[in-house]
């Protein structure tokens, strides 16, 4: 998952870069009387056509209909085994959210009522866990809660790139001319050869 979100931010900051180092341009032939102008307009132009280009176009139709519908994007790929796949992948993260947020409620309960009422107190935990131990069990429980959240968005952004990466591979032209070939040979040592050949 890092390395998913490391490689995006990296893909964009380098586009950032590129756009911005295009609009660059210097307006003096005198290498000793440079100065540099950025048109902001052009900028906010390019910008915005690289955010288009990635939605435009099969692929990006797919990416969006995945993120607005999980599933959609599949099925705008005729990829209709996936659903099973993206729904089950989805309610996984779903269901330990769920589960999560019940147990956070209950110990929280708990702990309010400890702090509160003290010795006094009439949760469900009264014999069975101290105030340091539910406060504990709370924590750990509110960590589970939020790598769950974190679970369901990463599953959520994985079916828009499945569905965005299985358009462009449907789109993409595997041509009976090329051809990878991988022999023995015998050149006065034994030893293979690997050959990529254009027809």
């Amino acid at each position: 998952m890092r390395i998913v979100l490391i490689y995006i931010i990296t893909v964009f900051i380098v586009n950032a870069q590129d756009v911005s180092s295009k609009n660059l341009s210097q307006t003096s032939q005198n290498p000793s009387d440079t100065t540099i102008t950025i048109d902001s307009t052009k900028t906010h132009q390019e910008k915005s056509s690289v955010l288009k280009n990635i939605f435009t176009g099969k692929p990006g139709r797919a990416f969006v209909y995945s993120l607005i519908l999980p599933g959609a994007g599949q099925i705008y790929n005729r990829k209709w085994w996936k659903l099973p796949i993206v729904y089950s992948a989805l309610g996984l993260p779903i269901y330990f959210v769920s589960f999560n947020t019940k147990e956070y409620r209950r110990f929280d309960k708990a702990f309010r009522e400890r702090v509160d009422k003290g010795e006094l107190s009439t949760d469900e935990f009264v014999g069975i866990y101290n105030l340091q131990q539910i406060n504990i069990n709370r924590k750990a429980i509110d960590k589970n809660l939020q790598r769950s959240y974190l679970g369901l968005v990463a599953v959520y952004l994985l079916c828009g790139m499945d569905a965005y990466v299985d358009r462009h591979l449907m789109e993409f032209d595997v041509s009976e001319k090329l051809s990878l070939n991988l022999n023995p040979t015998y050149d006065g040592s034994a030893g293979l050869r690997l050959g990529l050949s254009f027809k």
